[in-house]
């Protein structure tokens, strides 16, 4: 019992630093934040630690990365973000999964719904916290790009993960 909280732990500080490296790694976009590939072990994180250990690795490992990046005004938006991001990917996969949908299927229509969820909750913060209005809108194709990565990520990365008999399918 205490080894597997050891290692539920260890596997969670382990998605944070990945999602903390994928989040760092990143281009520049024009109004302000960047494309990156952290929603990728974000997602990838929710489906394999599950919804509140992922919600937990997502939201700090690209808060830290806001931090350290110099994005501050970013910091509480991304950790909600993020971990709601993982929760909905989680849940939904899991849902889906059990009413016997394909399971390709159901990871993608996941993600596909985090993803939505991230672009509309920057849209939300940069125009009304930020005040930054329509202009926001502005980086909602960025936005867009990046979560369609990381999609596109996590669910390869799990296939392969799962063909190779790493994890074991649920």
């Amino acid at each position: 019992m205490k080894s597997q909280k050891i290692r539920a732990l260890a596997l969670c500080a382990m998605f944070a630093a990945l999602v903390f490296v994928m989040t760092y790694l990143s281009l520049p976009t024009p109004l302000v934040g960047n494309i990156n590939l952290g929603d990728g072990a974000i997602l990838l994180g929710a489906f394999l630690l599950g919804g509140i250990p992922g919600a937990i690795a997502g939201g700090i490992g690209a808060t830290l990365c806001d931090i350290v990046n110099g994005y501050i005004v970013y910091a509480p938006a991304t950790l909600l973000i993020k971990a709601g991001m993982a929760l909905i990917a989680a849940a939904l996969a899991a849902l889906l999964i059990r009413l016997r949908v394909r399971k390709l299927f159901a990871l993608l229509l996941a993600s596909f719904a985090a993803e939505a969820f991230m672009v509309l909750g920057y849209f939300f913060y940069e125009a009304v916290c930020l005040s930054y209005g329509l202009a926001a809108a502005a980086n909602i194709p960025f936005n867009a790009i990046q979560g369609g990565c990381g999609m596109v990520l996590a669910v390869l990365l799990y296939t392969v993960l799962e063909k190779s008999g790493m994890v074991r399918g649920k």
